[in-house]
């Protein structure tokens, strides 16, 4: 991983613990169903009260929940209770301590039915990373589902809000800020592009692309973080149907040399402006529009997800 200089704006830069986890675990993939039960009951453990605060006692509480064994949490009885809330070491609220044990055994429940907890969670989502800024909002239609799964299976403190925040430490969402350094490396071997119009000719495209350090695919059924659409080229109901595809995962559409415009298209002429409209329409969802100038071979991506910007800024 490369130096991390920029950060989050909501990392505490006076704690270390805090910068680590930032750098080092929060937003990346994580699939083993040890690490996603201990983030799942440290969530809960934080409702009400600051990440910062749970991070703290972390440690403490590694040593008091068996290092988050989950067969051994699930056994957990009466006398094992109050023995955690009395130790000062760890957050001690009841309510959270008996709900900790309760969804220790849906875990098990959940892993014998989906075979781990990894396939259950990753399931919600195809496998794949959703890329949103932290700052967008607190929940989402898709904590909203797992949510309500979760209470529907007996577990407890596993509110929309409870679980995106889970979510974000478990890497399902990516939501490092357009300013955090961490962002590329959340999105490592990521194909940049999906190539659709071909600026110039895909193989001069493609060798610029590469000479600015950027992977590119034109396989429309890969994770990829940007679309690129050349407006030199004669544009398609089907190339426009590639975008829609991919736009509705959420990928950001960049224009390249968007002060050209298509020599036809049906009779049309359109400019970037209208192809953004259009797509908008047909996707639903607002369109951002950068620029890729083939001539001075200078990028701007302006994804949420990662920024691959060459000494241009975005539109």
């Amino acid at each position: 991983m490369n130096e991390i200089i920029n950060r989050c704006r909501w990392v505490n830069m006076k704690n270390p613990l805090y910068i680590q986890y930032h750098d080092t675990e929060w937003g990346i993939p994580q699939h083993a169903d040890q690490m996603l039960f201990e983030l799942l009951i440290l969530e809960g453990f934080q409702a009400g009260l600051s990440w910062e605060c749970v991070l703290n006692k972390r440690v403490r509480f590694r040593q008091v929940y068996d290092n988050f064994d989950v067969e051994k949490v699930s056994r957990y009885d009466e006398k094992k209770m109050q023995e955690l809330l009395a130790d000062p070491g760890i957050i001690r609220n009841r309510l959270k301590v008996q709900a900790s044990v309760r969804n220790a055994r849906v875990f098990l429940q959940i892993q014998a039915e989906f075979g781990s907890f990894d396939a259950y969670l990753w399931g919600f989502t195809d496998g794949k990373t959703i890329d949103e800024s932290y700052d967008l909002r607190t929940t989402s239609p898709l904590s909203d589902q797992i949510s309500k799964d979760l209470k529907k299976r007996g577990m407890k403190f596993a509110g929309s809000t409870v679980i995106y925040s889970y979510l974000q430490a478990v890497g399902v969402i990516n939501a490092h800020g357009v300013e955090c350094d961490a962002v590329e490396a959340v999105c490592r071997g990521r194909p940049a592009c999906f190539l659709t119009g071909g600026a110039l000719g895909p193989g001069e495209l493609c060798r610029q692309l590469a000479e600015a350090g950027i992977p590119v695919t034109d396989r429309r059924e890969e994770d990829v973080d940007c679309l690129l659409i050349g407006f030199d080229t004669e544009l398609t109901f089907r190339k426009l149907e590639d975008a829609c595809i991919l736009l509705n995962r959420g990928v950001d559409f960049i224009a390249a040399n968007p002060d050209w415009v298509c020599p036809t298209w049906y009779g049309a002429v359109p400019d970037c402006g209208s192809v953004c409209e259009m797509l908008r329409r047909a996707t639903g969802r607002g369109v951002r529009m950068g620029h890729f100038w083939m001539r001075e071979r200078v990028c701007s991506f302006p994804s949420s997800s990662v920024s691959f910007t060459r000494g241009a800024s975005m539109l």
